[in-house]
């Protein structure tokens, strides 16, 4: 049985929230989206990646083997739309978003992150991180520069 459940926490640092997430569990999809802290309008662009890749992944009928397609698709469609809306005002330029999205098919999960939005397992009382974050930070502790 899977179970789900979503709390957002604007943190420490920034005055306004820029978490998103959609789940849509009659079709196993769950989105979490984390706008770029720094940078303009963050919670716009979690809310616009996570109402795209959702509506967009809703709406497919791919069979198994063409799921990884279609969820590539969809985060590069998002990415897209996001860019476009940004350049069309500049109160939105440079706005990003993080995304981690899990998309469960029969008995085979599949899951794509962009960023440091991560995905865990838990289960039997156990955590188990199953993402790699996408970040400078990363790959510096990736290549040994820091620990």
């Amino acid at each position: 049985m899977i179970k789900s459940a979503v709390i957002t926490d604007k943190g420490r640092i920034r005055e306004n929230n820029e978490d998103a997430f959609f789940v849509d569990k009659d079709r196993g999809i769950f989105i979490v989206a984390d706008g770029m802290g720094g940078h303009n309008a963050g919670e716009v662009a979690s809310k616009l990646a996570v109402e795209f890749i959702g509506t967009y992944l809703s709406q497919q009928t791919k069979v198994e083997k063409e799921i990884r397609k279609a969820i590539l698709e969809a985060v590069l469609l998002a990415h897209e739309e996001i860019k476009k809306k940004a350049n069309e005002d500049p109160f939105l330029k440079g706005m990003g978003t993080t995304v981690v999205l899990g998309y469960l098919k029969g008995k085979d999960l599949f899951i794509c992150n962009v960023g440091d939005s991560r995905a865990y397992l838990i289960r039997d009382k156990e955590i188990v991180r199953l993402t790699e974050d996408h970040s400078m930070a990363a790959n510096f502790l990736k290549s040994g520069l820091i620990q």
